[in-house]
Parts: structure tokens; sequence; C-alpha cells
């Protein structure tokens, strides 16, 4: 048996299973989802998602952030009413383990756009209230140092359709953690 393959599938079996928890800040089916763009001060948020949980435990929510300005923000806190916390994490990869590290912020230059995805930078909620299924959406309330705090809607998708290969609702071509140009 190979021991690299061993180590990695539970590695990318607990990342989608720890990436799946959540839970329902569950806005009525028929209560759209905010998918599109929301503005605060000089930056963007758009492509947002949750992925849908396999238990009431933590979920994890991935956006993007785009920084107009001529300054930089920082995204420094988030909450949500379906959650007890919302953490600010990154995913590391240590050899060929991974394990999430809390931070305390997240810098988005100007001109640039900070992506949060899978295997990078994420929002973690834990302690949650209720069980989310797909087609529900999350509230969340943003904070950045300059702009303030914003609340967004983000939809709650599958997770079979991220360990199938079907894109996530975001756009392609960003590096998880990484800037680029706006």
């Amino acid at each position: 048996m190979n021991p690299a393959r061993t180590v990695s599938w539970p590695l990318f079996a607990g990342v989608v299973v720890a990436a799946a928890f959540g839970c329902r800040d569950a806005q009525p089916d028929d209560a759209a989802p905010s998918t599109g763009v929301v503005q605060v001060g000089d930056l963007e948020i758009f492509d947002g998602y949750v992925i849908e949980p396999a238990l009431n435990e933590m979920a994890a929510a991935y956006l993007s952030i785009r920084n107009f300005g001529s300054v930089p923000d920082t995204l420094i806190g988030a909450a949500s009413p379906i959650a007890g916390r919302v953490l600010l994490h990154t995913q590391l990869i240590d050899g060929p383990l991974g394990h999430m590290r809390g931070i305390d912020r997240i810098v988005i230059a100007p001109g640039t756009t900070v992506t949060l995805v899978p295997g990078g930078y994420h929002l973690m909620m834990t302690d949650l209230r209720t069980l989310l299924a797909a087609g529900d959406s999350v509230t969340l309330d943003l904070s950045f140092r300059r702009a303030g705090t914003v609340e967004v809607r983000l939809p709650v998708v599958p997770p079979l359709e991220l360990v199938r290969g079907a894109p996530p609702p975001v756009s392609a071509g960003r590096h998880p953690s990484r800037a680029s140009p706006a």
C-alpha cells in the first residue's frame, strides 16, 4: 500500500467533510439569496457560497473581495446569526498533511481581488444552530477596518458538486489565498 496515498485520502476526505459542515440560517427557499455584487466603501464582495454541511457543527464560507480604492483595506472579522462564532481561517499544507489555522485579518491591497476558496482563506462558522441544505442561504456580516460592516447573503451549495469536479459558483482561474489584479 502506498503510504502517500493512505495519508492523502484521509486528508482530502477530512477537508471536504470539514468544509461541508454547517447549519441553517435557513432563509426559506423562496427568499432569493444575494448572489450579486455587494459594495461597501471601495470594496466589492461577489461570487460567495457556503458548502452544504454534513453535520450541525461547522460550515465554511467562500467569496471574493475586490478593492477598487487607492489604499488597502482589511477584513478583520465576521459574524452570522446562525453561528456562535465566525473565524477567519487559512489552509496550510505541511508535507503530506494539511491543517487549518486561525488568522486575525485578510488584507485586500488596492487594485487587487482576494478570493477565499477551499484550500486557502475561508470563513469558518462554528457552533451552528441549524442544519443547512443546498438551496438555503446564509447571512454574514463582514467587518472591514476602513469600509465598515456589510451584510451579505450566500447560497448554500451541495458538496458533491465540488467533489465531482463541477466548478463552485465562483469565477474560475483564481489561486487560493492569492491576491490578483482587479
